[in-house]
């Protein structure tokens, strides 16, 4: 898969970084992206899916 960029808030890409461990164990391998020293960017590396459903980056959102 591709890696996802997400631009996130100040806010949300605190608690992505505060329970990054949350989001593994819900299957959301995420890493930081210095993308032009933006500290708000994240890749998501792989995204889960349950059942032969495949989840997305509105899933990610929600979660967040």
């Amino acid at each position: 898969m591709k890696p996802i960029k997400v631009h996130l808030s100040v806010t949300d890409a605190l608690t992505v970084n505060v329970h990054i461990d949350v989001f593994k164990l819900n299957g959301f391998k995420v890493r930081a992206s210095s993308e032009d020293g933006n500290t708000n960017c994240f890749e998501i590396l792989s995204l889960p899916y349950s059942k032969k459903v495949m989840f997305d980056v509105n899933d990610f959102h929600e979660l967040l």
